[in-house]
Formats: C-alpha cells, sequence, structure tokens
C-alpha cells in the first residue's frame, strides 16, 4: 500500500512539478510549485493513508475469516465503512497537525532550495541555448530508464512475494487464539 502511495507520489511530483519547473523555468512562481508540492505532500503522505488503510485492513481480516472457513461477519452498508475509519482514525487526530507541519515544510523546502539552485546556477554561468537543451533531453531519457529500472524491481519483489514457498512461510507463522484453531 504504501509502496504505491510512494510510487504514485512520484509520478505526480514529476507530473506537477518537475516538468513545469524544467519546462518553464522563469514562468513558473516559487509559491506556484510550492503549493503544488505542499498538495501533493499532504494528499499523499497524509490524507490517503489515513483514509484508506482502515477499509483496507477490515477487507483483508473479512477475506482471512472466510478463506479459514470461520462464520461471516455481515457486512454493512458504506455509512458502515465511513464510521469504521472515522473510529479507526480518531486516535491519530491529535497527531495530525505535527504530520501536517512537516510534510508542509519539508515540501516547502525542497521547492525553494530547488529554485534557489536554479538561480543560482542561471546567475553564475552563460547560458548557452543548445546547451541547456542537450542537458534537459539527457536528464528526460536517465529518468526514463530510472523508471524501468524501479519498474523490473517492483516486478520482481512482486513475483518474489507471491511464490509459494513465502507464502507457506508466513502460513506457518499463522498466530491461532485459544477459543478457535484457525483464529488469527
Amino acid at each position: 500500500m504504501f509502496a504505491l502511495v510512494g510510487f504514485i507520489s512520484q509520478m505526480l511530483t514529476m507530473t506537477f512539478i518537475l516538468y513545469p519547473y524544467l519546462m518553464y523555468e522563469g514562468q513558473l512562481s516559487t509559491l506556484s510549485l510550492t503549493g503544488r508540492a505542499v498538495a501533493l505532500s499532504l494528499g499523499m503522505g497524509m490524507l490517503i493513508p489515513l483514509f484508506s488503510v482502515p477499509p483496507i485492513a477490515n477487507s483483508a481480516f473479512l477475506s482471512h475469516r472466510e478463506k479459514l472457513g470461520m462464520r461471516k461477519l455481515p457486512t454493512g452498508s458504506v455509512f458502515d465503512l465511513l464510521a469504521q475509519t472515522f473510529e479507526c482514525t480518531r486516535s491519530v487526530w491529535r497527531k495530525l497537525p505535527v504530520i501536517a507541519g512537516v510534510n508542509v515544510a519539508a515540501a516547502g523546502i525542497v521547492v525553494c532550495s530547488m529554485a534557489w539552485a536554479r538561480n543560482r546556477i542561471h546567475s553564475k554561468m552563460d547560458i548557452d541555448a543548445d546547451l541547456i537543451n542537450e542537458l534537459v533531453a539527457n536528464s528526460e531519457y536517465y529518468q526514463n530508464q530510472k523508471r524501468g529500472v524501479i519498474g523490473q524491481k517492483l516486478h520482481s519483489i512482486g513475483s518474489w512475494l507471491t511464490s509459494p514457498k513465502v507464502l507457506d512461510f508466513f502460513e506457518r507463522k499463522r498466530v491461532s487464539s485459544p477459543d478457535s484453531p484457525h483464529d488469527i
């Protein structure tokens, strides 16, 4: 789950922050880029995990009970799901301002350092349009190469996790409760 959120966050950062930053150098303000970075940071770093983990955990729990042949629990409506999410996230509400502050500060620092580096580089060197275009083209090529390597690693990790040897290992490590030999 969190690897998927990180991967999507990286793709959105490339699309909404780095690509416009490289393509429209002098036209985008630091405030605009900071706003985009803060929105992505809050959404992908705090809100998506906060509201998606409880329903996913409940779904996994219900599926696991059914696989073990235990009594099927009644599933409710969307309102039950919302109430469960509300109750499951209640314990972290006091920590949310701190988490949001860290996300906002990190996004602001990253964008401001990018803008500072861009201004410093452009003020120190004589700009040659052909050189800049070549550097941008090469950086896009290497970014695509990096995405290909990351995709291959994710595929190999996924195939390893779903191999019978790993699944059997986790089946043997199952902890049972005293009232049922199959319950977790």
